[in-house]
């Protein structure tokens, strides 16, 4: 996920949902791995697993990525270039930073 596809609120505790979600997932998954090759005694369900999580997980980003807002919802800040036009017409307003 872009950081652009935030709204500005909440970009900063998205990407720390992201990266946390992240380093779990760097933990979990090779302990899951380790106990189904032990309980089993194949590799097979461990790679099974992590295919099916992987699965999943774009399914879930799918569904994230259909759930934005609307277009008529207006952003906390427009950074588009035509929201910097001058209205009468013209040249466009300096972007202070």
């Amino acid at each position: 996920m872009a950081q652009s596809g935030l709204d500005l609120r909440i970009a900063a505790p998205g990407l720390a949902l992201v990266n946390s979600i992240g380093n779990l997932g760097g933990f979990v998954s090779p302990t899951l791995f380790g106990y189904l090759k032990d309980t089993t005694g194949s590799t097979n369900g461990g790679l099974y697993t992590l295919s099916a999580a992987s699965l999943l997980a774009v399914i879930a980003a799918r569904f994230i990525r259909g759930a934005r807002a609307t277009p008529s919802e207006q952003p906390l800040l427009d950074t588009s270039p035509e929201a910097h036009r001058n209205p009468e017409g013209g040249a466009q307003r300096p972007v202070v930073s």
